[in-house]
């Protein structure tokens, strides 16, 4: 079998992408009150037991960069399953 499931998520840079690890978002409150957003891996397959030429992440184009979560979820899956020897969706 060579699938894989990516979860969706943004980079610190904006950008949107699925990645084999998923993320769980959280919020620090910081000594002097003030709240930040914190990503934590989540565990999922482990990766390091595919082919060294498996694809394990799928980049969204530039334009998605400036998108909410919620207009990116009006587009896209939260979660896809891909063919890791091909990149394509299954």
């Amino acid at each position: 079998m060579t699938e894989l499931t990516l979860f969706l998520t943004q980079s610190k840079a904006g950008r949107w992408y699925y990645s084999a690890k998923e993320f769980i978002t959280w919020t620090y409150t910081g000594a002097d009150g003030s709240e930040n957003q914190m990503l934590s891996p989540h565990s999922n397959r482990d990766v390091s037991k595919l082919p060294d030429d498996a694809i394990t992440a799928v980049i969204l184009p530039l334009d998605y960069n400036d998108h909410s979560e919620e207009e990116i979820l009006e587009i896209f899956p939260k979660k896809m399953t891909i063919d890791y020897t091909t990149g394509l969706p299954v």
